[in-house]
């Protein structure tokens, strides 16, 4: 896979922590340095996660388990989440942002700390500050990464909630000499809720621009007119659930071809915090 689509692919590997509750000392003034943002992001998270070894998210017919990992940098408090069928639910598209929905705040202060930053700037309607950086591979301990292939260009930035030092998203663009346009990335956090003392997102978007530029102009009218297809064919089938959610997976994926444009939206339904009762 070409590093432009893997480094696209980043923010899928930056979300395994989380936002908080209750985070003692949170500064009031506005700050000066991305450091300090971090600091304050850092703080957020501790009081947030810091007691917690399991919890639970429950989305679109799906569940995705966090247990706190054995790491010793600090880095990774949470491994990867445990993602299955919720009872007897069919898991929906927007399942896969399960993988996305916990920010994993501690790598991202490490990676971020000497950005660039931005703000306090409105940001979809919330008071936040911008990082930013161009060199994502600092994320990773692989600093420098950003400039070993000088036809790309990437930017990765995180806007962060000037009061709450919640993530409100994680967004980044990609250009290279190879591309019609940038590829960009958006997954944006809202609606946050408490559980138990956990504060976590209840809604998360994706928003992705720029997918179709592996499809050549021949291959986009063949599929499209596939998919074209398939939907006026579900469409003579009785209304279900099972359908509409058919139709409406055709039509996304209609929109990615046609326009390069994959959106979607996951609602969380329940969260539970700690371990699961042991199955008799």
């Amino acid at each position: 896979m070409p590093r432009f689509a893997r480094l696209a692919l980043l923010p899928a590997l930056l979300v395994l922590a989380a936002c908080g509750d209750d985070a003692p000392d949170l500064p009031t003034e506005d700050l000066a340095t991305a450091d300090a943002v971090a600091d304050a992001m850092l703080l957020r998270y501790e009081a947030n996660l810091g007691d917690v070894d399991a919890f639970t998210v429950t989305a679109a017919g799906a569940e995705a388990r966090y247990t706190r990992s054995d790491d010793t940098t600090g880095l990774d408090q949470f491994g990867t989440p445990e993602i299955r069928a919720a009872g007897d639910a069919t898991p929906r598209a927007e399942a896969q942002l399960l993988y996305v929905q916990v920010p994993n705040v501690p790598r991202l202060a490490a990676g971020l700390r000497g950005a660039a930053l931005s703000g306090p700037l409105t940001r979809d309607g919330r008071r936040a500050y911008g990082l930013t950086t161009d060199d994502p591979g600092a994320l990773f301990g692989e600093p420098g990464l950003a400039t070993r292939d000088t036809t790309e260009t990437r930017e990765f930035r995180v806007y962060v909630d000037a009061g709450t030092f919640d993530v409100l998203e994680i967004y980044q663009v990609v250009s290279a000499d190879t591309l019609r346009q940038p590829i960009t990335s958006r997954i944006i956090y809202s609606d946050f809720q408490e559980t138990d003392g956990v504060v976590l997102p209840h809604t998360v978007q994706q928003v992705e621009t720029g997918m179709n530029q592996a499809m050549d102009d021949a291959d986009r009218m063949v599929m499209g007119g596939q998919i074209g297809i398939a939907i006026e064919r579900l469409k003579m089938e009785p209304a279900s659930p099972e359908r509409d959610q058919q139709m409406a997976d055709l039509e996304a994926q209609q929109r990615i071809v046609a326009e390069g444009i994959n959106e979607m939206t996951m609602e969380v339904s329940s969260v539970r915090v700690g371990a699961d009762e042991p199955e008799e």
